[in-house]
């Protein structure tokens, strides 16, 4: 996916929201090299309540494809 979104659609910076509970989620992102940017605060309602995410990007030049 990093590939395509950097090589294919010519991407410079890719993002993820992700909520703060998905520890398997984040623990992908930053085994890529994503950098935590910080808190969307009441960034998605769901379940009848508005939740937070934590920002990831990682910028093209910061990729490294091996």
């Amino acid at each position: 996916m990093i590939r395509f979104g950097f090589g294919e659609l010519g991407l410079h910076r890719i993002s993820a929201a992700i909520g703060p509970e998905n520890h398997a989620s984040i623990r992908v992102v930053e085994k890529l090299g994503f950098t935590r940017e910080g808190i969307l605060r009441d960034h998605v309602f769901t379940n009848s309540e508005w939740r937070n995410s934590v920002l990831y990007s990682l910028l093209k030049h910061e990729w490294n494809e091996g």
